[in-house]
């Protein structure tokens, strides 16, 4: 399905004959390695071939908004994310989920260890239950307190009661 790559990193500029891009595409590729790496893929041919699959994505994003500089650096971002949660997206078809984030944090986290080279086809079977199990839970709501109200009575504290009195007489 990917192009041969050649034998230098897609991050230090090298393409395969089919992938097309814009230079300023290509400016930001070494970002989006960079991602790919922080978020623990530390194989350098998988994350090749990552980054070429969000550079596509990529630019047909920059050939319809047109972003530059900063604005195509969180595009680049945004959809390298978004590759993750479509990934994630087709895995959970049909389930209940409206929020994908911590899926993509269970995915990212263990829930499936090769996880990177399993972006790269299609969702295994059961890999639904094992993200949903893995997702972290949101806290619960606040309850209220069970201590009871206390009340404050002055005459145990002498000078501040006097003090009191004395600035009520005044005012």
């Amino acid at each position: 399905m990917d192009e041969e790559l050649t034998r230098r990193s897609v991050a230090q500029g090298f393409w395969p004959a089919g992938l097309h891009l814009s230079a300023e595409v290509r400016a930001v590729t070494p970002q989006i390695d960079r991602l790919f790496l922080d978020l623990g893929v530390q194989t350098e041919d998988l994350r090749q071939r990552l980054v070429q699959r969000v550079l596509r994505r990529l630019q047909s994003q920059v050939e319809r908004d047109r972003p530059s500089g900063l604005a195509l650096a969180e595009h680049a971002v945004r959809e390298t994310f978004a590759f993750i949660d479509d990934w994630i997206a087709r895995a959970m078809a049909g389930a209940e989920c409206s929020d994908l984030m911590p899926l993509r944090a269970a995915l990212v986290h263990g829930a499936l260890p090769d996880w990177p080279q399993a972006l790269l086809s299609p969702p295994p079977p059961g890999i639904c239950e094992r993200l949903l199990a893995a997702a972290p839970r949101p806290l619960p709501a606040a309850a209220p307190l069970a201590m009871p109200t206390a009340e404050l009575r002055l005459r145990r504290f002498r000078p501040l009661a006097w003090l009191l009195r004395r600035w009520i007489r005044r005012g």
